[in-house]
């Protein structure tokens, strides 16, 4: 019963401010799309798409490629726990 109220807890903390902070890269990304897609230099192109494609990246590295991580984890832990259990109920 602890755990659920951490989980609680800390879900009512951290969800609003990501949520703030998601919208803001996604805002500021649109943004500069937009600024690449309206230059007609190269050269004043390249810092706009530079910013969405280090923005792209710096969202896969801190936040996807953990999340899959960790996803991946709690289906192993899972299907060890279910093995787990069906082998005491076969030895039972």
């Amino acid at each position: 019963m602890m755990i659920d109220s951490y989980i609680k807890r800390l879900n009512n903390t951290f969800s609003p401010s990501m949520l703030i902070f998601h919208v803001i890269v996604l805002l500021s990304m649109c943004m500069e799309m937009y600024r690449a897609s309206t230059q007609l230099d190269l050269l004043a192109c390249l810092r706009p798409m530079l910013y969405s494609a280090f923005g792209l990246f710096q969202f896969f590295i801190c936040y996807c490629a953990y999340s899959q991580a960790l996803i991946n984890e709690t289906l192993k832990t899972m299907v060890s726990y279910c093995m787990f259990l069906r082998t005491m109920v076969n030895n039972a």
